[in-house]
This record gives C-alpha cells, sequence and structure tokens, in this order.
C-alpha cells in the first residue's frame, strides 16, 4: 500500500523493536501503558494520546529521505544485533550521551531528525496547549 521501500523499512523497525524486546524483557512504550492503568484509576481523569501515530511519523520520517540514505538506515537495521542490556538503556537516558547521539542523527540523516525529533514536538506542543484548553461544564439543573 505504501511502497516497496516503505514496507521494508517498517519490517526492518518491527525487527529492531522485537530485538529489544526480547533483550530488555518489555516493549516499547510500556511506559505510556503503565500511565494509561494508573490514569484508569483516577475518578474522572481524562487521558489524553497526545503522541503523533507512529505510522505517521514513520510514513513521513522515510519519504524525507533520499534513496541512498534509505539503503543506509536499511543496512544498519539489518546487522543491529549487539546485546542491549538495561544498564545500557539508562546510560541512554544521561544528557550527554543523548546529545551526542542526536548529533550523529542529525549529521547522517538529517531529515530523519527533522522528522522525528522537529515535527513531533511541534505535534506534541500542539496536543498539551488542546488538553490544556479549558472546558466548559454544562450546567446543572436546579433539582
Amino acid at each position: 500500500q505504501n511502497g516497496v521501500m516503505s514496507g521494508l523499512m517498517q519490517m526492518l523497525l518491527l525487527k529492531v523493536s522485537a530485538h529489544i524486546t526480547e533483550q530488555l524483557g518489555m516493549a516499547p512504550g510500556g511506559e505510556f501503558r503503565e500511565a494509561f492503568k494508573e490514569a484508569s484509576k483516577v475518578p474522572f481523569c481524562k487521558f489524553h494520546l497526545g503522541d503523533r501515530p507512529i505510522p505517521v511519523t514513520f510514513k513521513r520520517a522515510i519519504a524525507a529521505l533520499s534513496f541512498w540514505q534509505k539503503v543506509k538506515l536499511a543496512w544498519g537495521l539489518c546487522f543491529l544485533s549487539d546485546p542491549i542490556s538495561k544498564d545500557d538503556v539508562e546510560k541512554c537516558k544521561q544528557k550527554d550521551l543523548l546529545e551526542q547521539m542526536m548529533a550523529e542523527m542529525i549529521g547522517e540523516f538529517p531529515d530523519l531528525h527533522r522528522t522525528i525529533v522537529s515535527e513531533r514536538d511541534i505535534y506534541l506542543t500542539y496536543m498539551l496547549k488542546q488538553a490544556a484548553k479549558q472546558i466548559e461544564l454544562p450546567r446543572a439543573s436546579e433539582s
């Protein structure tokens, strides 16, 4: 439906996601599921799904890459099989390492950074503004 290259990239990203899940014993996005579970315990809590849908972000990211960038990214994803530990995940959360990784991504795939980070930040900001809007409640009847 979205083209051969997009389909292949989706398969590769699913492979990476499965690799991470297998290595860490937890699926990506688990923090969102846990947040939803906890929010469900709060009476009258309104839960907003504020992130841009993954298929939209993915489609825009792939479309932004040149043919050779797609090949380079696919090649890197094909051979991603290094073990990942929970310590590795914690190291990635460190500001310096995260900034270094972002700088590398910007250098190699500037259009990918624009789509995955910059556009997503704009989308998230919009959704936060929508969630923060005051909601008028219906007036209570005299009874």
